[in-house]
């Protein structure tokens, strides 16, 4: 029998999958629980139409994830710190920071986690970094570390 998979099913297949499987295991286990539907004309058709809204989905997400990219690119962020001499940071600048920042200084929210920064910066000057947007976007980042007047 056919059916159609509305959630994952291990050693079956994913969600939206069509699949074929015995009659008992159908009726009996995957029906019952709500993991699936039979594979019908109507059911294929509610499959493709749902699957053609997702992708338009992503495809709009990714779109507005690389506006955000090159809008964020184009801002040069400025993190005050306290220095001690020539130019050395009391403690350093961590992602958490630069996330702080970016929040701060733009309409921009951007999750630390998905800052790529691979050790703390500890020295006042520019940098760069790299972060996820979406998963197929990445944004560079710049900003400046100035010494905090007192």
């Amino acid at each position: 029998m056919k059916v159609i998979l509305k959630d994952a099913v291990k050693d079956v297949g994913k969600k939206g999958q069509v699949v074929k499987v015995a009659n008992g295991y159908a009726r009996n286990f995957l029906f019952p629980k709500r993991l699936a539907v039979p594979a019908t004309k109507s059911a294929m058709k509610a499959l493709m139409t749902e699957k053609k809204n997702e992708d338009d989905k992503l495809m709009r997400a990714e779109r507005l994830a690389v506006e955000k990219a090159e809008k964020i690119g184009q801002i040069k962020f400025k993190i005050k710190a306290k220095t001690g001499g020539e130019g050395k940071l009391y403690g350093s600048i961590t992602n958490h920071d630069i996330a702080d920042a970016i929040a701060a200084q733009s309409e921009f929210e951007i999750d630390k986690r998905k800052i790529e920064l691979e050790e703390p910066i500890k020295f006042l000057g520019a940098y760069s970094v790299k972060t996820k947007i979406h998963h197929n976007v990445i944004a560079t980042i710049g900003f400046e570390i100035v010494e905090e007047k007192e």
